[in-house]
């Protein structure tokens, strides 16, 4: 702990330096493209058994992630509760942006835990009737 009496060295051991990051780097998606990136690795990495387990909604006849499971996902995770390392909202542009780990935190959720989209769609539609 720098103390007073230490002078400029031990003031120079207590400062912290923030470094103000373009929050566009750290969270690179918009929620379209989270979405397409989703799918991707979705696509990339699971069968077409696997992805037809987790996923609930369809489109010709093949399981996809559409933007109301990742709505829904948001919702259950609070993300835009607060700027966090998965969501920041971006005031200037009123503009909401995701990250990386938000991606990959929604792969990991959707496809570990048996029904959990098809849960948090079913939370976020009793939300939307209230």
């Amino acid at each position: 702990m720098a103390k007073a009496e230490d002078g400029v060295p031990g003031l120079q051991k207590a400062l912290t330096i923030i470094k103000s990051v373009d929050a566009e780097k750290t969270h690179p998606f918009r929620q379209g493209e989270a979405i397409i990136e989703i799918n991707k690795r979705l696509l990339e990495r699971f069968d077409l058994k696997t992805r037809a387990t987790c996923l609930v909604a369809r489109k010709v006849n093949k399981p996809t992630f559409n933007p109301n499971c990742f709505q829904s996902l948001v919702y259950k995770f609070k993300w835009k509760n607060a700027n966090n390392k998965f969501h920041h909202f971006l005031s200037t542009a009123n503009t909401h942006l995701y990250s990386e780990a938000a991606v990959e935190h929604v792969i990991e959720s959707i496809t570990t835990k048996p029904d959990f989209l098809g849960k948090s769609k079913k939370d976020y539609g009793k939300k939307a009737k209230q």
